[in-house]
């Protein structure tokens, strides 16, 4: 799992900036997808 400090310093480039819970909000969700995506392809 990517740390928070890692995905702060991806997603707040080109002057974006969001905050710490949007961030593990973003984080969460994406991992979530990657779930997904592992257990469809695991079939």
């Amino acid at each position: 799992m990517i740390s928070i400090s890692k995905c702060t310093q991806i997603l707040n480039k080109k002057g974006k900036k969001y905050t710490d819970e949007q961030i593990k909000t973003i984080r969460e969700f994406l991992m979530f997808l990657a779930q997904i995506e592992y257990e469809l392809n695991k079939k």
